[in-house]
Order: structure tokens, then sequence, then C-alpha cells
């Protein structure tokens, strides 16, 4: 604190001063306000006067103060403005005052007898009157601060601002650091936090910021620094990953890695040893490490996971193929043999089964088919998806079935007579019923259809599709068979020999046949059965008349 023989007539704040320069680096410059520190404080002050006065003026008194502060500032009228008429009477009840500053340096800009000069003549310019009319009876010195010059500390730099009091401008010159101090610093900070030398630096500038990179031993690592403060802005490291296994390897010497995932700012690995699989975890930014689990051997769980799937399952001959970690504490193991193989995901910490799943082999399949179906032989066997689908055949029928890949769930999906069998079925029941025909087609669709053709009987058989049995049976006489029948049907009850067959229509689906001969005395019509020969319905109608044209209208559209 500086002690002034005379009263501030403008306050004046360091800390107002500071803040307006710390407010403009950190704008600029991007400098942070906790890098920036006062060094010296220097002061630029100009001493002036405030002086009482009175004139007479058309016989009237007036009175007033006035600041002198240099033959140019000459401020007449206090009383105008009530902001200065506050400051001006503050510092008429104080004699001295004190300043917080380094160094003050006081600028007389004018002194007081120049002060009453310049004074009088501004008042007889403005009142417009004579110099004699005017009367001053006191003066008091007073100080004005101009400028505040700063020197500043920012970081490991420094540098100086200029502050002018009355306009409150700011003015501020700062260079950025040499990068070869840039580089010395981020050296020094991974000496430090890494506790190893740097290699193969590299540096990249990014506005007030530069970012140093490089490499040590075990780490790789970039520093960000604040370009004119030195400020490190961000750090960040990352231990490199042959270092990780080095340091497993002094740590268990002849252990195998088995797994290892490194995620945001951690590295997880899985070491196996002779007496089972520890978890180590890495802080990737400082290579520190610590045991999070032990586990238990994963040959340990391939032999539970063994025997409790050959204890349910109809696999034999079980062994660890390969097995892996996940979530560093979850094994997957495979397990293989002649009979097939399974996939168990198991808790390394207790190594109790999560879950499995069983597939046998093509081989146990048709083991597992051969003992259910005995008689029958696997003609081809296809893996489809969860399922395995094989066609067995034996002398009379060919089965479809599935078996599920665990070999537990079998079923059968179709099964049918072979094509030879549904023939000799067709044939056995054409002669027990003492048909002459030929079987012309055989063709599967719910079940078995067989048609036949004979020269007294034609017809279609339904066979069960597995059973062979006869499901049902058509069988019709032939146009032949019906034509003649009814021709030894008309001669014996009519006499008529001279016959000739004009129609004979055969309505199959409706089980009858329509034939109309033509004999010299009358003309025949008749409903016939397809099956017994049967006749269902019939009429004569005499060749000539009036009446039997009529008639014959109505018997063709009878027997059409």
């Amino acid at each position: 604190v500086i002690r002034l023989d005379a009263p501030l007539l403008y306050s004046f704040s360091p800390n107002r001063v500071l803040e307006m320069v710390t407010s403009l680096m950190e704008s600029q410059y991007k400098i942070k306000r906790e890098d920036v520190f006062l060094e010296e404080l220097v002061v630029e002050l100009s001493s002036g006067y405030i002086v009482s006065w009175s004139a007479k003026k058309d016989k009237e008194e007036i009175k007033d103060k006035a600041v002198v502060l240099s033959r140019e500032e000459v401020i007449p009228f206090v009383s105008r403005d009530i902001k200065l008429e506050r400051k001006v009477s503050r510092a008429l009840l104080e004699s001295e005052s004190a300043i917080k500053a380094s160094k003050v340096e006081a600028v007389s800009s004018i002194s007081q007898n120049e002060a009453v000069i310049a004074l009088k003549l501004k008042l007889t310019d403005e009142l417009g009157i004579p110099q004699t009319n005017i009367y001053l009876s006191s003066r008091r010195k007073i100080y004005v601060p101009n400028k505040a010059l700063l020197t500043l500390k920012v970081g490991i730099n420094s540098t100086k601002a200029e502050v002018n009091l009355k306009t409150n401008d700011v003015r501020i010159s700062i260079a950025p650091l040499p990068k070869e101090k840039l580089i010395e610093i981020a050296k020094e900070e991974c000496r430090k936090s890494l506790g190893e030398d740097p290699e193969k630096l590299s540096i990249e500038e990014k506005d007030s910021v530069v970012i140093v990179s490089g490499q040590s031993k075990r780490f790789v690592f970039g520093i960000a620094l604040h370009v004119y403060s030195g400020r490190i802005m961000k750090r960040k490291s990352k231990i490199k990953r042959e270092a990780i296994f080095s340091e497993v390897a002094n740590l268990y010497p002849g252990g195998e890695i088995i797994f290892f995932n490194e995620k945001e700012n951690r590295a997880i690995v899985d070491v196996m040893t002779p007496k089972g699989v520890a978890v180590l975890e890495f802080d990737v930014e400082n290579g520190e490490h610590k045991v999070v689990a032990n586990l238990l051997h994963p040959y340990h769980i391939a032999n539970s996971a063994k025997n409790l799937i050959e204890k349910n399952f109809d696999i034999k001959g079980l062994e660890l193929v390969e097995f892996k970690f996940y979530d560093a504490t979850h094994l997957e193991i495979l397990l293989e043999s002649v009979d097939g193989k399974i996939k168990v995901n198991a808790d390394g910490k207790t190594g109790n089964i999560i879950d499995y799943f069983v597939e046998i082999s093509s081989q146990k399949a048709r083991e597992i088919i051969s003992q259910k179906y005995k008689g029958w032989d696997i003609k081809k066997l296809e893996k489809k998806d969860d399922i395995y689908e094989a066609e067995l055949e034996n002398d009379k029928s060919i089965l479809k079935i599935s078996l599920s890949k665990d070999g537990k769930i079998l079923n059968e999906i179709d099964k049918q007579l072979k094509i030879e069998v549904v023939k000799e079925i067709a044939e056995k029941f054409l002669e027990e019923k003492r048909i002459s025909a030929t079987i012309k087609e055989i063709k599967l669709s719910e079940n078995w259809l067989v048609k036949f053709v004979g020269e007294e009987r034609v017809g279609e058989l339904t066979i069960g599709r597995s059973s062979g049995e006869i499901l049902k049976s058509d069988v019709f006489l032939t146009e032949i068979v019906i034509e003649e029948s009814y021709k030894r049907y008309i001669l014996e009850r009519f006499n008529e020999k001279n016959l000739n067959i004009e129609r004979i229509v055969v309505y199959r689906e409706k089980g009858y046949a329509v034939i109309k001969l033509v004999g010299d005395k009358s003309i025949y019509y008749a409903k016939i059965d397809l099956r017994s020969g049967k006749i269902l319905e019939e009429d004569r109608l005499p060749k000539k008349g009036l009446l039997a044209k009529i008639k014959k209208i109505q018997l063709e559209a009878k027997y059409k």
C-alpha cells in the first residue's frame, strides 16, 4: 500500500484491473484464470485541483466548484454532474489517500498558478463576464489514476499488460512458449507419471494447444499443452499390449494367456496355469494391475461336463477339443467324440454349467435309428437345421423319420407301402373278385389310387397308404358288356333279333349308363347300373305312329 499526499478523485481497484486483464486473456488466448499471477503493478497518476469559486453576473451571485486537471481539461461546473459532485465532495473530506500497487508514478500536468489562470479563462468564456467578477476561494490538490501497467506470470510464461483507466481499454501482448520448452515439459511429465524416458516424439499445433505425442518403453502417450502458459491441458497414456504380456509372463512363468480384452481404460487378461486360471485387470493408463478373480482349470470344468452329458445322453468317449473365455469369467468349451459333440457354457469361478448344446454325429444317428427300427434299412440320412431326416425301407414299406440332433426326440414323418406291394394287393383283390383286368396306373396321394382296365370291368381302388387295406373299390362294367347284356335281354323278352346300338353314355360318377337300341319293331331305352348290370329303368317305343313321335321326344330327354 502506498500513501499519497492528496485524495484520489476516482477510486482505484487493483482486483478490478486484474479481472479486466484475465478476462481478455481468457477470451483471446484461452488462458485459464488460475494460470495468471500478478507480479508487479505500476499505477500512473496525474495531479489536479478542486477549486471553489463565485462570480457576479447581472447582479446575481453564482457559486460552484471546478475540477482542473490540465489546461485543456477544465470542468467549471461540478454541480451539473451528480456523480462527479459526489466524488468531489468525498475528496474534499480527505486530506490524503492510499493506493494498493507495487509502484506509483505521479505526473503533474498543471501547477496551482496555471490552474487558477485556466479556470478563470474557462469561466470568463462560459459566463461571458470579465475575470474581475470571478473570485476563487479555495483549492485542494487531488490525484487521478490514468494508467495501470501490469507484469504478469502466465504459467511458466510472462507478459505485460496496460490498462487505460479512463477508457478501460486493455492492451496485452504475449508470445507463445518455444516448442523446445513445451517438449521439455512433456518429457518431464512422461517421466513423472509413467516413470520412463520418452522416445520418438512428434508435435502438432491446434489453435492455442500443442499436442506432443510419443512412446516410451512400455507406453504410448499424448500430452496437450497450452502454448502460452505451458499448462498440461490433457494427458493420455496407454500401456502397450506387448508390455502387458511381458508383465504377465513375469508374474506367471509358463502361464498361457487364453483371453484378452481391452475396453475403455482397462484390459482384462486370463492366464492359465497348472492350478487354474487367474483373471488380471490392467489400468491401461498407468500399467497398474490386480487379480480380480481366480477360476477353475478348463480341464476340470470339461471333465464335469463330460460326466454330466455321458450320463444323460447316448454319447460316450467325449474329449476336450477347444475352449475360450468370454466376459473374462465365463467359459465356453467344446467336447467331441465319434458319437457327436457338445458345446458347454460354464461359470469359470464355480464350474456350474450355465447351458449346453448337444449334437450327435451322423454315425450315432444311424445307430440310434437302427436300434429303434430293427429289420429296416437306412437308405438316406440328411442333416437339416436342428434335426436328422432319414428314409428307411423294408420288404413292404418306406418310412421317413426325424431325429433331434441331441438324439432324444424321434418322430415318424411318413410311412407308405412300396408301389410293388400296392400292385400285389390290387392284383390279389381282382383275383378274389374274379375280375380279369390289367393295372394301368398306381399313384400316391393321401392314399394309394390304383386304376385297372379289363374287357368286362374297369375301376379304381383306394388302398391305405401304409396299412394296405382296401378302403374303397369302384368296379364298373365296360360299355361292351353293358351293350351285349342288354341285347340278350331284349332278344329274350321281345324276340327282337336285328338290334343296332345308337348310343351308350356312361355316367361313372353317378354309377349308371344310358343305352339306346333300335330294332325292326321298336326303339329300346334303358338306364343300367354300372356295378351290377341291373336295369334301373327302361322304356320301349314303337318305331311308327303319331304318338310314337311325341313320346320319342320325351324319352330322348329322359335317356340323354
